[in-house]
């Protein structure tokens, strides 16, 4: 019996789902390898990690790490030096390479956009590459310049498989295309059939610069013959994701290649069969599914009938809500005209005695104004009096000196003449008190009618804000009852 010993895998998910299959020939599928681009997993490491990788993504930054460092190398050199591996060279058309140093190559983070997690166009840049990388870069890829990457590539692709031949008993290279087929023969706007041929031209020249190595064995199957689906391990359709038979025709022609044609079992027959037992549970589900949709039918029917008189009494409920609520609307909508009526009324008055009150205050400053003139005046004829009364006072005390001095001098004289001096005297002071009496009256009375006017002004104005008050309430409540009426005909409206 054929024994390919612990199989192992590197590569993407045709090599990983083909060595998990044929591993019922061998020891099991010891590990599978998501590996690098060629030209990244075979450089050599770099001598000194100085790069600034703070604004890489954290899920890349292994990638990077692992990369400059050949750690992934390195984890496959230390491998157990037997049994079989499988690997393909799809990666090195899915992502190129960038030089870090001379001679040292890592994934080109800009081909991983959507393909690495966390590697999108917000957080890898040319700008933020040359951040990290301190200098300039050139990327090399077949989309690039193909001749020049197909030269680098071939000196890799050879290192890797001679590391391969060396550790492994067998070294089994996938021919792995492209394709744009769909097992349901539909369309999907994610294959583009032009694309695909492109990629493959590419991958038919890289196969023939390794083609004619004779330490591995090329796996090869044929090209219309690899197939997507809908339903497919890891999610189709895609250009590298295949049908089951797909994988069973690969492990197929291993076993040919292995035994020489002289193997019984068939990976394609057990897949068939696989595919008419799936079918077989399917037709058997679609049945059983039938008879409880036709059951479904029937119970529908007559839920069908009840429910059809009930939507007729429900329909017949319903227009005579709907007039209701029409009546409703039109009531409403009366009301509304009569609240608005009332608004534009009170904002009339409002503004009418709004005008007044207006009038009022500027003509109670003004009657203010004239108050504090009045007081001014008033100040100014009181500080006069007190001056009249100080002169007064003095012409008083100087007019009693002239009178001692004038009783002397009369003393001396006959007694008509100092009675006449005296009498005229005293008719001069006279005079002038009752001049000062008089002027005193006059700005008193003044002053009372100003008081007067301002006690009149604060009363009308006292009357005018207790009318606009009552106005406001008069308003407010034909506003409530209007309110309440429309409030009442519609609850009665929606019964």
């Amino acid at each position: 019996m054929l024994n390919l010993g612990p199989v192992y895998s590197i590569g993407g998910c045709v090599v990983h789902e083909v060595a998990k299959r044929i591993s019922k020939f061998s020891e099991g599928h010891a590990d599978h390898f998501w590996r690098r681009p060629t030209i990244a997993l075979m450089s050599n490491p770099i001598d000194r990690f100085h790069f600034n990788i703070h604004e890489l993504p954290p899920a890349f930054v292994n990638y990077f790490i692992n990369d400059a460092s050949s750690s992934h190398r390195r984890e496959i050199e230390n491998l157990p030096s037997r049994g079989s591996v499988f690997i393909d060279i799809t990666r090195d058309i899915f992502t190129g390479v960038i030089e870090i140093e001379p001679g040292k190559f890592i994934l080109n983070p800009l081909d991983g956009v959507d393909i690495v997690e966390d590697l999108n166009t917000d957080t890898i840049s040319d700008k933020i590459l040359s951040n990290i990388l301190k200098s300039n870069f050139q990327q090399i890829g077949h989309d690039k310049d193909r001749d020049a990457f197909l030269k680098l590539w071939e000196k890799h692709i050879d290192l890797m498989i001679n590391m391969l031949t060396v550790k492994f008993d067998n070294v089994f290279i996938l021919e792995i295309y492209f394709t744009d087929r769909i097992a349901n023969n539909g369309q999907n706007s994610n294959i583009d059939g032009e694309y695909a041929q492109l990629i493959n031209s590419v991958l038919s020249e890289m196969y023939e610069k390794i083609r004619h190595r004779s330490d591995s064995i090329f796996v090869s199957i044929d090209q219309n013959k690899m197939i997507t689906g809908t339903q497919v391990e890891w999610g189709g359709p895609t250009y590298t994701h295949f049908i089951e038979e797909t994988y069973a025709l690969f492990c197929d022609r291993v076993l040919q290649m292995m035994t020489q044609g002289k193997s019984d079992f068939s990976f394609i027959e057990e897949a068939s069969l696989e595919r008419a037992r799936a079918h077989e549970k399917t037709i058997f589900e679609f049945d059983r599914l039938k008879e409880e949709v036709d059951a479904g039918h029937s119970k529908f029917a007559k839920k069908t009938e009840f429910y059809e008189g009930r939507i007729k009494e429900l329909s017949e409920a319903s227009l005579e809500r709907a007039r209701a609520h029409e009546e409703t609307i039109f009531e409403f909508d009366r009301l509304k005209e009569e609240m608005d009526a009332n608004h534009s009324k009170f904002a009339q008055k409002a503004e009418s005695y709004e005008g007044r009150i207006k009038e009022l205050s500027e003509a109670s400053l003004e009657r203010a104004r004239a108050h504090e003139e009045t007081i001014f005046e008033f100040d100014r004829l009181k500080e006069e009096m007190d001056a009249n009364h100080s002169q007064l006072a003095q012409k008083a005390e100087s007019y009693e000196i002239r009178i001692s001095e004038l009783s002397d001098e009369i003393s001396r004289r006959p007694t008509h003449v100092a009675f006449e001096a005296q009498r005229v005297m005293i008719s001069q002071r006279d005079g002038e008190l009752e001049e000062l009496r008089r002027t005193s009256r006059t700005h008193l009375h003044q002053m009372q009618e100003v008081q007067a006017e301002l006690a009149r002004s604060r009363s009308t104005q006292g009357r005018l804000e207790k009318e606009l008050a009552l106005a406001r309430q008069s308003v407010f409540a034909q506003t409530k009852k209007s309110v309440a009426r429309m409030t009442y005909r519609l609850r009665r409206g929606s019964r």
